[in-house]
């Protein structure tokens, strides 16, 4: 049997969002056999992880799935340093379960800078502007969701636009653009390397 990597997010959105960024990333880096391996995202609120004990509930949680390889976390860094919220959780889940793969992507601000970092191929599409332009620094943005909204021709809802967006948005682009979500597309190519094809 596959390995499976098991997410944990933060949000509605990301539950639906992020198995469709992995299987993109996974595709690019031809790795179709983990593409049925990620399991559906375990979702545990930023605000309940900074309460003892609730961040390695969670990793417990995502560790009982069925032939769990990896658990891999992606939460927001909101106002906080990413890198040093991004230690700080690696360290808690890694001591947790050290029998697992652990890894963990914090976006700079939020989520959705990672797609305005890559708007460019949203342009014309989901009431966005064909004129749209990039910004110049999608990580300064506080409050990406609302630049979203500002720019679209009707409401930005994650639950109906973070999954689309993701799936239709220009990676290569936002790799550029984005330091943390380069740093994210390290990790799953570490993930990748960390998980070879069965024989």
């Amino acid at each position: 049997m596959s390995p499976l990597i098991v997410p944990i997010v933060e949000g509605d959105g990301e539950v639906e969002a992020v198995p469709v960024l992995l299987r993109r990333l996974l595709t690019s880096m031809r790795r179709h056999d983990l593409l049925s391996e990620i399991a559906e995202p375990h979702k545990t609120k930023r605000t309940k992880i900074w309460k003892k004990g609730e961040l390695e509930k969670a990793v417990e949680y995502a560790a009982s799935e069925e032939n769990c390889r990896v658990i891999l976390l992606i939460y927001d860094a909101d106002d906080d340093c990413a890198k040093d919220f991004g230690a700080s959780l690696v360290d808690r889940a890694r001591k947790a379960r050290s029998d697992k793969i652990i890894e963990v992507a914090v976006a700079v601000r939020e989520y959705e800078g990672w797609l305005i970092a890559g708007v460019r191929k949203l342009r014309g599409r989901y009431g966005f502007p064909r004129a749209l332009e990039p910004v110049a620094d999608p990580e300064s943005i506080r409050g990406a969701k609302e630049w979203l909204d500002r720019k679209m021709d009707r409401a930005y809802k994650e639950t109906i636009h973070q999954a689309s967006f993701s799936a239709s948005f220009d990676i290569c682009a936002a790799y550029r653009r984005s330091h943390s979500f380069r740093h994210f597309c390290k990790i799953i190519k570490r993930i990748s390397r960390q998980l070879p094809p069965d024989p």
